[in-house]
């Protein structure tokens, strides 16, 4: 349970890090070194963990992972700057409940009820924390819906690569594939960093790889019921970090819109998982 709230103000933090940046770094260009800053972790998972952790015969699926996620992290670290970091968190936790419209619409996944329910929960959040019509919803929080709808695709590839693939392995390709891809975007707005933005960037990465390592190990060492209720307190630290850092008054409303797309993602999750328990086991053997 520590791991999870851990993970939960890593997280927050790396958004606050990254929106500090914002006012001298173009968008695109932060996303760049979100992920080549990146490397010198990964290079230690990989040392430690041994070579043959990210050998793949998936390879086209992992450049697939890694176009879908850049366009979710262009659009995120472009949004992030002229949207409340409490809003921002909110709208992210759409994005499970977007993967399931997501596997419906393109994989053909059967929609049950719950599911459904689920989808219109979020969608009442979506628009009580964002609000259109009753306050002036400009580029950023769009850009972060957009950015939520992209990161859905990415959960859907995630999950069939982890069938096979180990986690140091996805982690290790999908930087080999977005270190190019962003930083050629990235070029064509460069902007020359300063010595203190870079350092801030660099924090931001290990911190970043340090909430990845952290959720993992919450999810292998605890059971789902008792951590996933914890990831809400990522709002709360972005709330937090929003006020002290960026003067951004916190939003009663934005929160409310959060728990709710929060706890419609969750109960679906734990239905789903319940049902997954208590299916029987395939025969092993025919007698």
């Amino acid at each position: 349970m520590l791991a999870m709230l851990a993970s939960c103000f890593a997280f927050a933090g790396l958004d606050a890090m990254a929106k500090s940046v914002s006012d001298t770094l173009p968008g695109v260009q932060i996303a760049f070194f979100r992920v080549a800053f990146s490397w010198p972790f990964i290079a230690v998972m990989v040392w430690w963990q041994g070579l043959g952790t990210v050998r793949s015969a998936k390879v086209r699926l992992h450049a697939l992972r890694a176009g879908v996620q850049s366009g979710s992290m262009l659009l995120f670290f472009t949004g992030l700057a002229t949207t409340p970091l409490a809003q921002v968190v909110a709208i992210e936790f759409a994005s499970p409940l977007m993967a399931v419209a997501l596997a419906a619409l393109l994989m053909g996944e059967a929609l049950p009820l719950r599911r459904v329910l689920a989808l219109l929960a979020g969608v009442v959040g979506l628009l009580v924390a964002v609000r259109p019509g009753m306050i002036a919803v400009g580029p950023g929080p769009l850009m972060i819906i957009g950015s939520a709808v992209f990161w859905a695709g990415t959960i859907l590839i995630v999950r069939h690569l982890g069938r096979t693939e180990s986690s140091t392995a996805q982690v290790f390709y999908v930087a080999l594939f977005l270190t190019p891809i962003n930083g050629l975007v990235a070029l064509t707005v460069w902007q020359t960093p300063s010595w203190a933005d870079l350092g801030i960037m660099l924090l931001a990465a290990g911190m970043g790889t340090a909430a990845l390592w952290l959720y993992g190990e919450a999810l292998r060492l605890a059971d789902l019921t008792a951590v996933m209720p914890l990831d809400f307190t990522k709002i709360l630290w972005a709330s937090l970090f929003g006020w002290v850092f960026f003067a951004e008054q916190p939003d009663l409303l934005t929160l409310a819109g959060g728990l709710i797309i929060f706890a419609a993602a969750l109960i679906l999750t734990l239905i789903e998982r319940g049902i997954e328990k208590a299916a029987p086991p395939p025969p092993t053997s025919i007698d």
